[in-house]
């Protein structure tokens, strides 16, 4: 059975097809009334990723400053994540009764606000009190998403993985800088999509490669610059001549590489070990589709999105790992089974509308829980007692729904909240533009509020810049220690659509690291960085397309071959099809405008070196 529906939110058509029925039907919830980008928008726009801010304690009679995920405004009390995960206070002296006068997500709204928050996200972590969000991990800095990380920095969804800088989603590494999409890897520098490979800068697409420079899709290769192979001298020699400890020196030598990279043809999508699959960037999985960034034994998923560990029968899930199962509508679930539209929640079974909840069962409608179970909005009942509520709250849900405060301008009515939907977005603690949601979908301030969603507001650093950037050495061995502690002088000077900080400081441990490394000082903020290293992350949709292998180009790929005064890219070998267009078509995440020559499995096989 396959049926249409039009989607709650933004009124386009979407699928759901029989097997999404069977795993309704199966955790016993109702097909959605959301299509799965606007779903997956809902769920990124819930918590804050990489935005710290400066709060004052609110435990009573402490009046420390943190630093914290939530800014001065949040409509929450920020408790201090040691203090919020001690026995000091408890989560259930806010607890009430159901009230069935009033909305489900009327009352979970206001418990959500109520229930002291920790001011991050750390887990089980040793020195990583400047992370937003990381679990078993030590001596981290600017960390979210780690995961038994070591000596981190700057970094986004780094897993198993020591003394990475400004990375994004690498796992099992050690040494990298600059790094996207990387795996078991060593000593890197501007590498992306490549796996098992050391001593290397600027790869794309590369496996088993060593002291390797500006390469891509190569294969178990050694000293090779620019796919040319070199002997062990020549190529040390030609590396003697580029000197990324100076700031001009380093700009030149990205700006080749991104200029060499342009017409080499890209796969489709990068997969490894990933049998009836789609999507992007998944290794060691089955039966997954539409989902991105998947790794180590998952299975039977679907619309799912930085997941791993073993991780399997679950839909519209944002993060989680450790063996979760079983999960719907939900982020950064680990080590869960049932776990249907949660955030936040380790160790726990059979929660429905729960945020913040470790090693808890049976609950509905909490926050913050520890070790509990049978509790509804943070009170305790018996197992008896909270098995005859449920139904009957679910059934209320139904009977009441929500309403949400934004208007649809064609029918003067709200969005209609039932039991099967995640939380409305009128009670999320954060401004849309300080969430994942805003990397993807991005929204001007008028469009997120009309849509209902939260909006920070930059009011700017309150610090006066001490540094110019034009005042930086260009060379990392002219820089002295009284950089430490300055606020130094962003280069896009918040003209920029990267919630850029305006200012930023150099810390002891990322100065060691450039100078061990010979690393030019960066010139933009770790904001900014961020958002320039995205450009390698392709859309987290699925686009219909055939493959480019001798087809016509196109207007983007003409425009490129005019500006570096070049023909496009001739095949170096022979294909199945011959000198006709290939035939094959595949689901990509490369949007068709992209300028990326974009190849089949087969015909991107028959390229690499």
């Amino acid at each position: 059975m396959q049926e249409s529906k039009q989607c709650q939110n933004c009124k386009q058509n979407f699928t759901i097809e029989s097997e999404d029925f069977d795993f309704y039907k199966k955790i016993e919830v109702p097909a959605p009334t959301w299509c799965p980008e606007c779903r997956m928008v809902r769920r990124w726009a819930f918590r804050n990723g990489m935005h710290l801010y400066k709060h004052k304690c609110d435990v009573p009679g402490h009046n420390e400053e943190l630093i914290s995920k939530y800014s001065e405004d949040a409509p929450v009390k920020v408790y201090d994540y040691e203090y919020w995960k001690s026995d000091a206070w408890s989560p259930l002296d806010y607890g009430r009764k159901y009230d069935e006068g009033r909305m489900f997500f009327e009352q979970f709204g206001k418990l959500f606000n109520d229930v002291p928050v920790k001011n991050l996200d750390i887990i089980n972590s040793e020195n990583c009190s400047f992370c937003p969000g990381v679990t078993d991990c030590k001596d981290c800095y600017m960390v979210v998403g780690g995961f038994m990380a070591e000596g981190c920095l700057f970094s986004n969804t780094c897993g198993m993985s020591k003394r990475c800088v400004d990375t994004l989603t690498v796992v099992a590494c050690d040494t990298l800088y600059e790094c996207s999409a990387c795996t078991k890897c060593v000593n890197l520098m501007f590498c992306y999509h490549s796996v098992n490979c050391m001593d290397s800068k600027f790869l794309f697409d590369c496996r088993g490669c060593s002291n390797c420079f500006g390469c891509v899709g190569l294969r178990n290769r050694s000293y090779c610059i620019s796919n040319k192979q070199y002997s062990k001298g020549e190529y040390l020699e030609q590396l003697r001549k580029i000197n990324t400890g100076s700031y001009q020196s380093l700009t030149n030598a990205i700006e080749s590489f991104e200029k060499f990279l342009r017409f080499f043809p890209r796969k489709f999508a990068f997969m490894k070990n990933a049998v009836n699959c789609t999507g992007n960037v998944i290794e060691n999985a089955k039966d997954c589709q539409h989902c991105f960034e998947v790794i180590n034994n998952v299975e039977n998923c679907k619309y799912s999105f930085v997941i791993g560990e073993g991780i399997k029968d679950s839909y519209d899930l944002f993060a989680g790992g450790r063996g979760a199962e079983l999960v719907y509508e939900s982020g950064n679930i680990n080590a869960g089974r049932r776990v249907f539209f949660c955030d936040r929640i380790q160790n726990s079974a059979d929660m429905r509308y729960s945020v913040n909840c470790n090693s808890c069962s049976n609950c509905f409608g909490c926050v913050g829980l520890k070790s509990k179970e049978y509790c509804i909005l943070n009170r305790q009942y018996t197992k008896e007692e909270y098995e005859s509520l449920v139904p009957r709250i679910i059934k209320h849900m139904n009977d009441m729904p929500y309403i949400s405060k934004r208007k649809n301008p064609s029918t003067g009515s709200g969005q209609v909240y039932k039991y099967g939907e995640f939380f409305p977005v009128d009670i999320f603690h954060f401004g849309y533009n300080e969430t994942a949601a805003q990397e993807f979908n991005p929204l001007t301030k008028e469009e997120a509020l009309e849509k209902g969603y939260r909006w920070k507001d930059n009011k700017g650093t309150s610090h006066l810049v001490e540094i110019h950037t034009s005042d930086i050495h260009d060379d990392i061995r002219n820089v002295s220690d009284d950089i430490f502690g300055k606020k130094i002088e962003c280069a896009h000077q918040k003209v920029c659509n990267h919630n850029c900080t305006g200012a930023f400081r150099i810390v002891s441990e990322e100065m060691v690291f450039y100078r061990t490394y010979n690393i030019a000082l960066p010139r933009l903020c770790p904001n900014c960085r961020y958002f320039n290293r995205l450009k390698f992350r392709t859309n987290w949709k699925l686009f219909h397309r055939r493959c480019m292998c001798n087809q016509q180009p196109t207007t983007n790929n003409l425009q490129h071959t005019i500006d570096n005064q070049t023909a496009p890219y001739q095949n170096t070998s022979k294909h199945f099809h011959g000198d006709s267009p290939c035939p094959n078509e595949f689901e990509t995440s490369y949007v068709p405008d992209r300028p990326e020559i974009v190849y089949c499995e087969a015909c991107y096989q028959s390229e690499v070196a």
